[in-house]
C-alpha cells in the first residue's frame, strides 16, 4: 500500500511538474512572440522613414540602429534590414570599409531569415556601386551571386524584380548587346505598369526611360533618344531630397551623359557645355568622379566632331579629375583588401552566437573558417604576386604578355605607349632608393587612374612602363594626345625634393608593326636621345617628336 501511495504521489508530482513546465514554456513562447512582433513594428516604422542627408544626424541614426540590432528579441529579417540601413549611412559618410562590413551583415541575416528579395536587392545595389566605379567585372560577379539566390522571375517584390531587369539591361548595353538591353528594360517596364500607385513608380519609370534613351543613342537613333530626354528636361527628380545620391547616380548622371553625347553628335556646342557642367556638379556632389571621367573619355574617344575649345575643356577637366580619382582609389584600396578578411571572422562569430551551437562545434567552425580564410588569402597573394607589380599595384610584365597574347589571339588591334622615367638613376643616387620608389609609385597611380575597358597599364621593368590602348580610331592622334596627357600630368607632380620629374614616351600602332611594344620602345629611345620629356612616334617610316615639355 505504501509503495502504491508513494507511486501515486510521484505520478501526481510529475503531472504537476509537466503542467507547470508546459505553462511556463507556453508563457515564454507567447512572451517571445509578442516581443518579436513589437520589435518588428519598431524596425518597420524606423526603416520606412526616409533617410535624412544631414551629416549631423548620421552618428545618432547609427547608434539608434545598432541599439535595435542588439535587442534580445529580434528576427533575422529585421536585423538584416537594420544593417542594410546602417550600411547606407556609412556610404553617405564615405566610409567604404564599414559600408561593405554592414552590407555583409545584412546579407547574412536576410538570407538566413529567408528574405530572398531584399538579399537580391543588396547584391544588385553592390553591383550598381561597382558600375559607378567602372568595375563591370565585379558588378557581374555580384549579379551572379544575386542569381544564385533565385532567378529574376522568382523574385516576389515587384520593385526588386524591376530593378534586377534594369541592371541586366545596363550590363547588356555595356557589352554592346543592344537587343538584350532593350528586351530587359521592356521587362522592367512591364512590371512597372501594375505599380502606378507606389511611391517609387515615378522614379523607376524615369530611370528606365533614361536607360532607353542611352540604348537608342548607342544605336544611332538620336530622335528616339531625344524624345526620352525631353520628357525630363525640367523634371523635379533632378532636385529630389529623397534618396538623392541614388537618384543622382541612376537618373541625373545618366541623363546628362546621354544628353551630352547627343549634343556632341548634333554639333550643339552650347547644349554640350551645359550638360557637361551639370554632369560635373552631380558627380562632385556625391563622389561619382569616375562616371564623369567615363563620359569625358567616351567623348574624346568616340567619333564625335568636337571643336577645339571643347576638347581643350575636356582635357583640362581630365587633368583635374586624375588626382581626385587616384586619391579616392588609393584610400579605398587598402580598406577593401582588409575588409573581407575582418568581416569573415566577425560574421562567423555572429553566426555562432545566433545559432547557439555547442562550444566544441564553435571551435571547429572557427578553426575551419580561419584555415579557409588563410588558404584564400594565400591563394590571393599568389595570384596578386604573379600578375601584379608589388611596388606600383598595376600589372607586371607577365600580365602584359598574357594580355598581348589575348589581343593577338583575338586579332584585336591596339596601340602601345612605352614610357621611361628621365634621369631616374640620378634620383636614386641623389635622394635614395626610397625616393625613387615613390616616383615609380606615383607614375603607377597616375596610370591606374586612366585604367578603363580600353586602356590598361603595366610596369615593363625598372623605371619603364607601358600602356596598351584599344581606342577605336583609325588615326593615332588620340593615342598621341593620351600619351601627351600622361607626360604633362607627370611633369606637373610635386615632390619632397626640388625640381620636376619628367618621362619620355614612344607610341606605336600594331597595325603598322606587329611588335608594337618593341616599336614603341624604339620611339621612346628617340625621345630620350632628343632632349627627353617628349612623345615620339613613327610617321612615314621616320621617328618624329609629337610633343615635348
Amino acid at each position: 500500500m505504501k509503495k502504491r501511495h508513494m507511486l501515486k504521489h510521484i505520478i501526481v508530482m510529475l503531472i504537476v511538474a509537466a503542467v507547470l513546465a508546459t505553462a511556463q514554456l507556453f508563457y515564454v513562447n507567447v512572451y517571445k512572440v509578442a516581443k518579436l512582433e513589437a520589435t518588428h513594428s519598431l524596425v518597420e516604422q524606423y526603416i520606412n522613414q526616409d533617410l535624412q542627408y544631414d551629416p549631423k544626424l548620421y552618428d545618432r541614426q547609427l547608434q539608434e540602429l545598432l541599439d535595435m540590432a542588439d535587442l534580445m528579441y529580434i528576427n533575422d529579417s529585421d536585423k538584416g534590414h537594420i544593417y542594410e540601413r546602417a550600411a547606407q549611412i556609412y556610404k553617405f559618410k564615405e566610409d567604404t570599409a564599414e559600408f561593405y562590413h554592414f552590407m555583409g551583415r545584412a546579407l547574412y541575416h536576410l538570407e538566413k531569415g529567408g528574405n530572398k528579395s531584399i538579399a537580391v536587392n543588396i547584391y544588385e545595389d553592390i553591383a550598381n556601386y561597382y558600375i559607378s566605379e567602372s568595375n563591370y567585372k565585379q558588378a557581374r560577379e555580384m549579379l551572379e551571386k544575386a542569381h544564385s539566390i533565385c532567378s529574376i522571375e522568382e523574385i516576389d517584390d515587384p520593385q526588386v524584380r524591376s530593378y534586377a531587369y534594369r541592371m541586366e539591361s545596363v550590363m547588356a548595353r555595356h557589352d554592346d548587346d543592344f537587343d538584350k538591353a532593350t528586351d530587359y528594360i521592356s521587362r522592367s517596364n512591364e512590371i512597372l505598369r501594375d505599380q502606378t500607385e507606389t511611391v517609387w513608380y515615378e522614379s523607376y519609370v524615369a530611370i528606365n526611360d533614361i536607360q532607353s534613351a542611352a540604348i537608342a543613342l548607342e544605336k544611332g537613333d538620336l530622335k528616339t533618344a531625344g524624345e526620352y530626354l525631353d520628357r525630363y528636361q525640367d523634371s523635379s527628380l533632378f532636385e529630389t531630397p529623397y534618396y538623392a545620391d541614388i537618384m543622382t547616380r541612376d537618373f541625373s548622371i545618366p541623363y546628362y551623359d546621354t544628353a551630352a553625347k547627343r549634343a556632341a553628335m548634333q554639333g550643339d556646342t552650347e547644349e554640350l557645355k551645359m550638360c557637361l557642367g551639370k554632369l560635373e556638379s552631380c558627380c562632385e556632389k556625391y563622389g561619382f568622379e569616375i562616371l564623369e571621367m567615363d563620359t569625358i573619355q567616351d567623348l574624346r574617344g568616340g567619333d564625335y566632331k568636337l571643336p577645339d575649345s571643347i576638347r581643350k575643356m575636356l582635357e583640362t577637366r581630365m587633368l583635374n579629375l586624375y588626382p581626385q580619382i587616384v586619391l579616392r582609389q588609393s584610400e579605398n584600396y587598402a580598406e577593401l583588401i582588409n575588409t573581407p578578411l575582418n568581416n569573415g571572422i566577425e560574421e562567423q562569430r555572429n553566426m555562432v552566437q545566433a545559432e547557439q551551437e555547442s562550444r566544441q562545434r564553435n571551435r571547429l567552425i572557427i578553426i575551419e573558417v580561419v584555415i579557409g580564410l588563410f588558404v584564400l588569402y594565400f591563394l590571393y597573394k599568389i595570384v596578386l604576386y604573379t600578375l601584379t607589380d608589388a611596388l606600383t599595384g598595376i600589372g607586371n610584365r607577365r600580365a602584359l604578355n598574357m594580355y598581348l597574347s589575348y589581343l593577338r589571339f583575338r586579332g584585336i588591334n591596339y596601340y602601345a605607349i612605352m614610357m621611361d622615367v628621365d634621369n631616374f638613376k640620378r634620383v636614386n643616387d641623389t635622394y635614395g632608393h626610397a625616393t625613387g620608389d615613390d616616383v615609380l609609385k606615383r607614375l603607377g597611380f597616375l596610370l591606374h587612374a586612366m585604367k578603363s575597358s580600353q586602356n590598361l597599364a603595366f610596369r615593363y621593368g625598372g623605371e619603364e612602363f607601358v600602356m596598351i590602348s584599344r581606342i577605336q580610331s583609325s588615326s593615332i592622334d588620340m593615342v598621341l594626345r593620351l600619351a601627351e596627357n600622361i607626360r604633362h600630368d607627370m611633369e606637373l607632380q610635386e615632390w619632397s625634393f626640388p625640381g620636376r620629374i619628367t618621362i619620355s614616351l614612344g607610341v606605336a600602332d600594331s597595325r603598322q608593326n606587329k611588335d608594337a611594344v618593341g616599336m614603341a620602345d624604339e620611339n621612346m629611345y628617340h625621345s630620350k636621345t632628343n632632349g627627353k620629356n617628349a612623345v615620339s612616334y613613327t610617321q612615314d617610316g621616320e621617328m618624329v617628336i609629337f610633343s615635348r615639355g
